[in-house]
């Protein structure tokens, strides 16, 4: 091959297209699936925050008290209401306490877990007297959607391709 030869691969361009794709297609994936992700969980976290005020005005009520809701019931009431969440029975942890003062809301964060047993899932549950301070929080256990969730949302995942959402409330229970 002469030097003119040589020269002559050096500016042909074919195939330049498929390289420049291979390099940048990753980043843009990458970007198009944490957009898709971001914006399931979202809503999955809207939709249990709009389910969790929902509650909280049952209790509020005093509805709640009256019919005597089991841990069971409310977390089945949850689990209607929520759309994005399958197997939520099997997901869902509620904590429902009477608390004197701000300073009595857990510090902790919520103890998150999957069960084999659906609805059985409840710490610390009790209804709370006329006028009383009531902290309610729900977790529950998702799951990703998208192949390269865990990357993105590194910071709030869990093993197994999974990531907690929680919600909470302080509020006044009236009769």
């Amino acid at each position: 091959m002469t030097k003119v030869g040589k020269l002559k691969f050096l500016f042909d361009n074919k195939g330049s297209v498929a390289i420049e794709f291979a390099m940048l297609a990753p980043a843009f994936l990458l970007v198009v699936f944490g957009i898709i992700e971001t914006g399931f969980h979202m809503i999955q976290i809207s939709n249990l925050d709009n389910s969790v005020r929902s509650i909280v005005r049952l209790v509020n009520i005093g509805k709640a008290n009256e019919e005597q809701y089991s841990t069971a019931e409310i977390s089945s009431l949850i689990c209607d209401e929520v759309v994005f969440f399958p197997q939520c029975e099997k997901r869902i942890v509620i904590e429902l306490n009477e608390i004197q003062s701000f300073a009595d809301i857990p510090k902790t964060d919520a103890e998150c877990k999957e069960h084999d047993l659906p609805i059985n899932t409840t710490i610390n549950y009790r209804n709370g007297d006329d006028s009383a301070v009531l902290f309610l929080r729900v977790c529950i256990i998702v799951d990703f959607i998208t192949p390269f969730a865990d990357v993105i949302f590194a910071e709030r995942s869990l093993e197994n391709r999974k990531m907690e959402i929680v919600s909470s409330s302080v509020f006044m229970s009236k009769k």
